[in-house]
C-alpha cells in the first residue's frame, strides 16, 4: 500500500478484526486459512470518503463464520480484472447479488468461473477503468474487503494476449483450463458476447505470443489457440469453438458429451489446483 493510500483509508470504519492488509507480489496475494464447508454468502459494496468498498462475506452453517478460508486475489490488465479463488468454500450464495454490484461505476461485471473443484469458489470483478486498490482480511466475522479507486498513475499499453477460442459456461472449458495448466494459463475471461474462454499469457510483442502458440500447438495440436491484440478496457473477441454434434450412433452419451469439443472427451492429465499449494503451506 502506498503511504497517500494507507492515510487516506485511515477514517472508513470496517467491521470485524483486521487480520492482515494483503501485499501483491506480480499482482497475486493469498490470505485466510484452511476451512471447509464455507458459504460465500455476500458480497455489498458502498462508497466512503471517495472510496468504493466492497466487502465479501461468509457464513457456515447459517452462522457468521469466524475466519476466512484460504483464499487467493489476482490483479490484472486487459482488461482490468480481480479474481477471487476462495478454498473450503462450497456454496456461493452471494452470487445472487452481483446485480447490486454492478451499480457501481468502478464495475463493469461479476461473474462466476467454471471450477471442477467442488470445494473452491472462483469469481471475477472487472473494472471499467484501471484502479488504485486495497484488500484487507478480516475476522470476528470473516471478511475480504476490497477497496478500489481512480487509478492516479494507470498507462494503458497494448497487449498480445495468447487465448484458445470460447465456450459456453460449462465443463468443457473448466476441463480444458486443466489441460493448460501445464502452460501456467493467467485466467479464464469472459469474451464480447458471455461467452469464455482461456487467456494463457499476455506478452508485449506479437512475435513472443505467437512463438508460445507455436510451442505449445507441438504438444496439443487438437486445442486451438490464436493470439488476440487487446488495449484497456476492450472487451475480448467472441470466436466461438466449434463442438461435436450428435447423431444416430451416440445413444448412450450425456448431453454435456456430445456437444463437448473433442479435447473435452480424451484423457486429461491430473494437475494440482494453486489453491492446493495454498491450502498445504
Amino acid at each position: 500500500m502506498s503511504p497517500a493510500l494507507a492515510s487516506q483509508l485511515k477514517g472508513i470504519p470496517v467491521i470485524g478484526q483486521l487480520v492482515d492488509i494483503l501485499q501483491f507480489t506480480d499482482g497475486e496475494a493469498e490470505g485466510g486459512s484452511i476451512t471447509d464447508g464455507s458459504d460465500v454468502s455476500s458480497i455489498s459494496r458502498l462508497e466512503e470518503n471517495g472510496f468504493e468498498k466492497i466487502v465479501i462475506g461468509f457464513t457456515q452453517n447459517d452462522e457468521l463464520q469466524a475466519d476466512a478460508g484460504a483464499f487467493m486475489v489476482s490483479y490484472a490488465e486487459n482488461p482490468y480484472t480481480m479474481q477471487f479463488e476462495i478454498g473450503g468454500a462450497r456454496g456461493f450464495s452471494a452470487q445472487e447479488q452481483f446485480a447490486a454490484i454492478k451499480e457501481s461505476p468502478y464495475v463493469k461485471d461479476v461473474y462466476p468461473l467454471m471450477t471442477l473443484d467442488d470445494s473452491l469458489i472462483r469469481f471475477i470483478i472487472e473494472f471499467t477503468r484501471p484502479v488504485d486498490y486495497e484488500v484487507m482480511e478480516m475476522k470476528d466475522p470473516a471478511s475480504i474487503v476490497l477497496y478500489v479507486k481512480e487509478g492516479e498513475q494507470a498507462v494503458e499499453t497494448t497487449t498480445y494476449s495468447l487465448r484458445t477460442q470460447s465456450y459456453p459456461y460449462g465443463e468443457a472449458i473448466g476441463h480444458l483450463e486443466e489441460r493448460l495448466m501445464d502452460a501456467d494459463p493467467s485466467r479464464m475471461l469472459k469474451d464480447a458476447e458471455g461467452m469464455y474462454f482461456i487467456e494463457v499469457q499476455q506478452f508485449d510483442t506479437e512475435e513472443e505470443a505467437v512463438q508460445k502458440r507455436n510451442e505449445l500447438a507441438v504438444q496439443m495440436d487438437d486445442v486451438t489457440l490464436f493470439v488476440e491484440e487487446r488495449r484497456g478496457v476492450e472487451a475480448p473477441v467472441n470466436d466461438p469453438a466449434q463442438t461435436e454434434k450428435t447423431n444416430e450412433g451416440d445413444a448412450g452419451q450425456s448431453e454435456a458429451e456430445l456437444e463437448a469439443p473433442a479435447f473435452f472427451q480424451s484423457p486429461l492429465k491430473k494437475t494440482a489446483r494453486r489453491m492446493m499449494a495454498i491450502s498445504s503451506s
